[in-house]
């Protein structure tokens, strides 16, 4: 149930592939069946006497006419981040819970779950354009903090363990790649490696670090990353590009 409305009985969401998120809302206050578009979402209103079979039809009857505003608007489509979604991080998930009785965003550990928890104000649509903006932030901040908590660490550590010694660390917000390593040994790491597990995480540092000794990738850097990673680079490799199209790293990867 959405809090924001108190007419507002139930909401069932679905992701539809030309769609994106559709919300059926279920509201004591209307009494006909509507469609509009709310920030990220297509919203389908139907009265108490209707049933959500019957709201999917009147979405299919109407579908032509919500394809064509959502194609005169592409940021329309954009991913959305609602109470469905879960995130799973290296070291926690983090929820969205719709109860912030301010009207800000901001975010609590719940210890006892092991989850990072933002909250969302009760008094705004979750799905206005405005809301899942201030969402989107709060979850990079969180992502990189954490990131710059964390990586810096672990690059010293494997820099220590193998004897591949590196200038300096930045943490990044990086779309197009993992890491990088410049002249100078200066090594560049995306926050994005928080949604990665630890040993792929690892590779990518690994691979970085490899290349403060040979940056190219021929023959001596993939020697070189075999050695460090016990010849499973190949293996590694695979495991990276199959893992980039986890829902977790599809939700970062288009809000990034």
């Amino acid at each position: 149930m959405t809090a924001f409305s108190y007419f507002c009985v139930m909401d069932a969401y679905e992701a539809d592939k030309s769609l994106g998120t559709v919300v059926f809302r279920q509201n004591s206050r209307i009494r006909k069946l509507a469609i509009r578009i709310a920030g990220r979402a297509v919203i389908v209103q139907f009265p108490l006497e209707c049933t959500l079979k019957t709201a999917k039809s009147f979405l299919e009857e109407h579908r032509m006419w919500a394809e064509s505003v959502l194609r005169r608007c592409p940021t329309m489509t954009s991913t959305v981040i609602d109470e469905n979604t879960e995130l799973e991080l290296l070291n926690f998930k983090i929820i969205l819970k719709h109860d912030a009785k301010q009207n800000r965003c901001y975010a609590t550990m719940d210890l006892q779950r092991e989850c990072m928890v933002m909250h969302a104000p009760v008094s705004e649509d979750i799905y206005s354009e405005d809301i899942q903006k201030r969402i989107d932030s709060l979850l990079f901040n969180i992502l990189m903090l954490e990131a710059k908590h964390y990586l810096p660490g672990r690059l010293n550590y494997l820099s220590e363990k193998f004897g591949l010694t590196y200038a300096e660390c930045q943490i990044r917000k990086m779309k197009s790649r993992w890491g990088s390593c410049i002249s100078k040994s200066i090594i560049h790491l995306s926050s994005l490696l928080m949604a990665l597990p630890q040993e792929l995480s690892d590779f990518v540092i690994l691979h970085e670090l490899c290349h403060t000794r040979e940056m190219n990738h021929g023959k001596n850097f993939y020697a070189l990353l075999n050695r460090v990673t016990e010849n499973r680079a190949d293996e590694f490799k695979k495991k990276l590009n199959d893992y980039a199209k986890q829902p977790t790293l599809s939700i970062l990867f288009a809000l990034a």
